[in-house]
C-alpha cells in the first residue's frame, strides 16, 4: 500500500505467463536501461527454471503412469496365466479376488450366478465376507434386489452407503454393512446374456473416489473372468451329464441282470435310493 515505484515483469513457462515478478519500493525511483536488462535477465533464469520443474514433474508423473501401467498388464497377464485351465468355478472366482485387491485394493468381493432352473441369483463365493453373507446373498430374479436388478439391466453401479432400497436389509444388518463406504456392481456378460454379477466394495474409506479408469479396469477383470467363467460352466455340465449317463447304465446293468420281478423291483428301489441319498424308497406295481 506504501510503494512508491514498483517493477512488474511476466514469467513465463511452457509457453504460457504463470505469473509475475514484482520489485517493489517504498520511494520513487529511476532505473537505467541496464538495470531494466538486469531485471529481465533474472526473469529469464527463473522462467527457464520454471520450465526445468515443470518439465521434472511431467516426466516424474509420466514415469509413474508407465510403472503402474507395467504393474497392471503384469497382473493381467498373470490373471490370464491362472485362469488357463480353470475349469472349476471358485477357482475362477479366487483369481478374479486376488487380481482384483492388487490392482483396486478391494476390501470385499462377492461372486455370484444365475441359477437358472431356478430363476435366482446366488452368491457362490466371497473375498473378506462372512458364510452368512454368501448364504444371505440368495435372491428371485424378479425380485427388487439390487443383484436381481443388476443381471436384469445389465448395468454398472456404484452405491455409497447402505440406504439404497434395493440392498438385503437382514443382509446389511447382520453384516453390519451400514458402515460400509462404497460398493461396486457389474454384470458378467456371456454372449450377450447376463450369467451373473461381481460386487467389490470398500469397508473403511467412505470418501474413497472412484474413477472411470478404475471402472474400466474392473470391467477387464471381468471379462477375463466370463470367458473362464464360460469354460468352466461348460465343463461341469458335460462332466454332470457324464455322470448321469454312467449312472443310468450302472443302474440299467444291475436291473437286466435280475432273474426275478422281486430282485428287479428291490435292485431299483436300492439303486435309487442310494443314488438320490432317500431316507427310504418305495416301488409299487
Amino acid at each position: 500500500a506504501n510503494a512508491k515505484t514498483v517493477i512488474y515483469t511476466p514469467v513465463a513457462a511452457a509457453g504460457q505467463w504463470v505469473g509475475f515478478l514484482s520489485i517493489i519500493y517504498q520511494q520513487k525511483e529511476t532505473f537505467s536501461q541496464a538495470e531494466l536488462q538486469r531485471v529481465t535477465a533474472i526473469t529469464t533464469q527463473l522462467s527457464s527454471a520454471l520450465q526445468n520443474l515443470y518439465n521434472f514433474q511431467e516426466t516424474e508423473a509420466a514415469l509413474v503412469k508407465v510403472q503402474q501401467a507395467q504393474r497392471e498388464a503384469q497382473i493381467l497377464q498373470q490373471l490370464a496365466q491362472t485362469l488357463t485351465g480353470s475349469l472349476q468355478i471358485k477357482e475362477v472366482a479366487n483369481a478374479f479376488f486376488n487380481a482384483a485387491q492388487q490392482l483396486l485394493g478391494i476390501d470385499f468381493s462377492v461372486f455370484s450366478l444365475v441359477d437358472a432352473q431356478r430363476q435366482r441369483v446366488r452368491a457362490i463365493d466371497g473375498y473378506n465376507v462372512t458364510a452368512n453373507h454368501i448364504r444371505l446373498a440368495n435372491h428371485p430374479l424378479d425380485s427388487n434386489d439390487i443383484m436381481a436388478d443388476i443381471i436384469r439391466t445389465g448395468q454398472t453401479e456404484i452405491i455409497r452407503g447402505a440406504n439404497d432400497p434395493r440392498f438385503d436389509q437382514e443382509n446389511v444388518e447382520s453384516e453390519g454393512q451400514a458402515a460400509w463406504g462404497l460398493r461396486i456392481f457389474t454384470p458378467i456378460t456371456v454372449r450377450q446374456e447376463n450369467i451373473g454379477l461381481i460386487e467389490i466394495g470398500f469397508k473403511e474409506n467412505v470418501d474413497v473416489a472412484v474413477e472411470e479408469t478404475q471402472v474400466q479396469l474392473l470391467k477387464t477383470l471381468v471379462d477375463q473372468v466370463a470367458i473362464s467363467l464360460d469354460n468352466a460352466q461348460s465343463y461341469q455340465a458335460s462332466q454332470q451329464t457324464a455322470r448321469r449317463e454312467q449312472t443310468i447304465r450302472e443302474i440299467t446293468e444291475k436291473m437286466r441282470a435280475s432273474t426275478s420281478l422281486e430282485d428287479l423291483v428291490k435292485v431299483a428301489a436300492q439303486e435309487l435310493g442310494q443314488r438320490f441319498s432317500a431316507e427310504y424308497t418305495l416301488v409299487d406295481l
